[in-house]
C-alpha cells in the first residue's frame, strides 16, 4: 500500500521550496523540491526528516559540491538530519529537469524516484 504524501508548498519567494513528508517501512522521509530564480526544480530525498526538524519556515543553504546543508529559522537552532541523509540532487542524476511552472510534474517524478529507491516492504 502506498503512503499518503502530504505536500507543503512554500512558493511565495525565491528560493521556492516544497516538502512532502511520509513514513515508509517505519522510516520517516522528506521529499524536498527546491527552485531558485531561472533554474529548474531540484529534487532530494532526506532520510529521517520529519515536519519537526525539517520543513516550512526554514531557510536551507545547500552546497552542491560538498553535499552539505545548513539551516536557519529566525534565531532558533535547527536540528537537521545528518548530511549523509540527503540523497544529493536526483533530477540531475536521472537526466530530467522541470521549469518552475512544471511543479506537479516535478512532484510526480520525485515520488517515482522515491518508489524506485525505497520500495515498500512486502
Amino acid at each position: 500500500m502506498k503512503e499518503l504524501i502530504t505536500w507543503h508548498d512554500d512558493l511565495i519567494w525565491c528560493p521556492s521550496q516544497c516538502y512532502g513528508f511520509t513514513v515508509r517501512n517505519g522510516i520517516p522521509y522528506c521529499l524536498y523540491l527546491r527552485w531558485r530564480w531561472q533554474d529548474p526544480w531540484d529534487g532530494y530525498i532526506i532520510t529521517g526528516a520529519t515536519n519537526e526538524n525539517f520543513g516550512p519556515g526554514i531557510l536551507y543553504m545547500i552546497d552542491y559540491n560538498a553535499g552539505t546543508s545548513t539551516a536557519e529559522r529566525g534565531d532558533q537552532k535547527i536540528v537537521e538530519p545528518p548530511d549523509n541523509a540527503w540523497t544529493g540532487e536526483l533530477f540531475r542524476k536521472h537526466h530530467v529537469q522541470y521549469a518552475d511552472e512544471e511543479l506537479d510534474m516535478a512532484k510526480a517524478k520525485l515520488i517515482e524516484i522515491f518508489d524506485e529507491m525505497y520500495p515498500t516492504a512486502p
